[in-house]
């Protein structure tokens, strides 16, 4: 919306608008307009102390509610007939409005015929009214920049909230649903799919309504409809997303009319004195936040691709959740949670190819051992101990092998022992709930704490399947713990270190091949089943090439696939210790325990750290 005080020409405010859009949005207008434009070329700045790019911003708002640089509002926008599956409860707030409509935000059946729509208000406009009347009266610390909250009051009631300085004050209205799917609106929807809306208020500047599927927007003369809200799908948290709405009318020639030509087909609306208004494509003059809904095909968990090789990312950018379908009835893009990043010396699998730093990562005379770079035996200073050889040559130069493992080069998930390659993921039968990554049987589960209504599958926390039903065929019976299972085992109870398949109770070592080397599958008492890591071997300085698993707990204790281990040896710690701190050979190395254990802590940091930038 325009109310624009700022001398800018508009032919260069338009010019500057068509080129930088189109070079960065994703989202594109019927007319080739790409949507939404930058914050810098928002016309909702008229009184530029208060409202300017930092407290008005869509770009802005999302790196305040989501963290800096999680959201592209450019590149993360979609517009593609958006629709939901509602969970166990239904909210949503305003949190940012760069204009001054008066009209109710809810959601409505997608089985409404277009026209039809009944809009079952989740804010409305006396919650907005309220807000600037009352609220902002209340609010108790101004931030820098405001004398007080009542600052931000003005004639039309407009503009309120904003982003000011970290401190969010979202409108929340008191149509919260805490059971949608037992609400009598929702059971008459027979599909169970919603989009969200506003509701055009005929009397105002605003008598469209507007909506987040772009088929029940008008039509424009350029043979597609006008896309008048875009949505993103929350990267820090499940089950959250932003509804970005432009307000004003469109017209069938224009997606920024103005005004006085509008008000032939609208003649109750509202125009105010000396102001003659249009849409800019900033999107911020509506932005919900809505809770507790699925978009169609998002959020299930996945496994991305490496884009340049095809090939699926390994350890802990193998965990992935679907973005929100672009074709109806098929699962969204596969987004990694953790996105690979430059491999350096530091014991984890930066580069998500299955194998812990590796390549060229330290200077010239030393090796990357264990996320340490020390002195290669090859220099001569670092002599090999009994048994083992200085290699010369491929992954492992520089390191200390085995005698029977000199010139043996095994698979980047392997290991040497004895000569032999063992390990890897190739022919292993993981047990059920774990899987083969970087030569262990993990659990990327374990660790994870998923918020109230979901469970974890895959390392992702999808809706509980009481608050959305299973839609698996193989797995349609919902059972206590939330996760959609075989129905031949709902209700049967197996006795200590069995487990129900196929409604019969067996062992759930029954088929598990740990691999070659390792130990046998183990029984626990609850009927689960895991692969230890092994726990022989190494020597010297080092084996090249260490394999990460994952883990985001991070616990060192914790071994792949649910087993337990002592953690390193009291020899181990001093080993490393001392290799970390003066760059000396490693004389009988820590167990390959030990190594997963420092491994799983690495990784667990990691998530951590992305965790926290979110």
């Amino acid at each position: 919306m325009i109310r624009l005080r700022v001398s800018l020409s508009a032919a260069l405010i338009l010019g500057g608008l068509t080129i930088a859009a189109t070079a960065m949005g994703t989202v594109l207008e019927p007319d080739g307009m790409a949507v939404p434009v930058p914050d810098s070329q928002s016309k909702d700045y008229y009184d530029t102390t208060i409202y300017n790019e930092t407290t008005l911003g869509l770009q802005h708002m999302l790196d305040a509610w989501e963290g800096a640089g999680q959201i592209n509002a450019q590149t993360d926008a979609s517009a593609n007939n958006v629709t939901f599956s509602p969970l166990c409860g239904l909210e949503g707030q305003m949190i940012l409005r760069g204009g001054s409509c008066q009209v109710d935000f809810g959601w409505y059946c997608t089985d409404d015929a277009p026209g039809s729509e009944v809009i079952h208000p989740l804010v409305t406009a006396q919650d907005i009214i309220t807000y600037h009347d009352v609220t902002l009266t209340t609010l108790p610390g101004a931030p820098p920049g405001l004398n007080s909250w009542t600052q931000l009051q003005n004639n039309d009631k407009g503009f309120v909230p904003t982003i000011q300085s970290g401190l969010l004050q979202p409108v929340t209205g008191a149509q919260s649903l805490t059971n949608v799917r037992e609400d009598p609106a929702y059971l008459a929807c027979p599909s169970g799919k919603i989009g969200f809306a506003f509701k055009g208020n005929p009397t105002s500047f605003c008598p469209q309504s507007k909506f987040s599927e772009p088929s029940r927007n008008q039509m424009s003369s350029f043979g597609s409809p006008w896309i008048s809200a875009i949505v993103y799908q929350s990267k820090a948290s499940p089950g959250i997303y932003y509804i970005a709405f432009e307000d004003l009318p469109t017209s069938t020639a224009s997606f920024s009319p103005l005004l006085t030509e509008l008000k032939a087909t609208y003649p109750t609306m509202k125009q105010p004195d000396g102001w003659d208004g249009s849409n800019d494509g900033d999107f911020n003059d509506f932005v919900y936040q809505v809770k507790g809904v699925l978009c169609e095909g998002g959020g299930q968990p996945c496994v991305p691709t490496n884009p340049a090789t095809g090939q699926p990312w390994q350890g802990a950018c193998s965990i992935g959740v679907t973005a929100c379908s672009t074709i109806p009835g098929q699962p969204g893009e596969c987004q990694a949670k953790v996105p690979p990043t430059a491999e350096v010396c530091d014991g984890f699998d930066n580069d998500c190819n299955g194998v812990a730093d590796d390549g060229p990562i330290c200077p010239e005379g030393k090796i990357c051992d264990r996320g340490t770079c020390i002195g290669s035996c090859l220099t001569g200073e670092f002599p090999c101990g009994p048994g083992f050889e200085c290699e010369t040559t491929g992954t492992k130069a520089g390191f200390c092998v085995e005698t029977a493992c000199l010139n043996v080069e095994c698979g980047p998930d392997q290991r040497c022992e004895a000569g032999a390659c063992l390990g890897g993921c190739e022919g292993r039968v993981c047990p059920e709930g774990t899987e083969c990554i970087a030569g262990a049987c993990v659990d990327l589960c374990q660790g994870v704490t998923c918020p109230a209504t979901y469970v974890c599958e895959r390392g992702a926390c999808i809706p509980d399947c009481k608050c959305l039903p299973c839609t698996d065929p193989a797995k349609t019976f919902c059972d206590e713990t939330g996760h959609c299972v075989d129905p031949a085992c709902a209700g049967v109870s197996c006795p200590e270190f069995q487990t129900c398949k196929g409604g019969s109770c067996v062992d759930p070592c029954e088929g598990v091949d740990c691999g070659a080397g390792n130990p046998a599958c183990i029984a626990t008492q609850d009927g689960h089943a895991s692969c230890p890591a092994t726990t022989g071997g190494g020597g010297g300085n080092g084996a090249a090439g260490t394999p990460i698993v994952v883990d985001p707990s991070g616990n060192p204790s914790t071994v792949p696939g649910g087993g337990t281990s002592s953690g390193p040896s009291t020899e181990d710690l001093q080993s490393t210790k001392a290799a970390q701190s003066c760059g000396c050979r490693m004389v009988g190395g820590p167990s390959r325990g030990a190594l997963f254990s420092l491994a799983l802590l690495g990784i667990g940091l990691m998530l951590r750290r992305q965790k926290g930038r979110a």
